[in-house]
């Protein structure tokens, strides 16, 4: 699952060019002694942005939520997917548009 979170920072770099990248990674570990984490990388330049989050809860199972979009001009658009530990996707497309008054 990292190797997968690695090539997609390293295909929104090259796509999305000289942009700023950022990750951050949280891991809590609980009364039982099992961790969960959840790790985040991003991307964003050139009027595109991309993020990558991957979940991996105490039992080992993951789940990846996956945005890509662009923003430019009052209007920013973005489309996520979101795979669960069952394997099953959800694909979510969501544009907004801001007027100056």
């Amino acid at each position: 699952m990292k190797r997968m979170i690695v090539m997609l920072a390293v295909s929104a770099a090259l796509v999305f060019g000289q942009g700023k990248t950022w990750s951050k990674s949280k891991t809590k570990t609980g009364p039982n002694g099992k961790t969960a984490s959840v790790e985040t990388q991003g991307s964003a330049g050139d009027g595109q942005f991309s993020r990558t989050k991957v979940a991996t809860g105490p039992n080992g199972k993951t789940a990846t939520s996956q945005t890509t979009g662009t923003y430019g001009g009052g209007t920013a658009s973005a489309t996520t997917v979101k795979t669960g530990p069952n394997g099953k996707s959800t694909t979510t497309t969501r544009t907004r548009t801001r007027s100056r008054n």
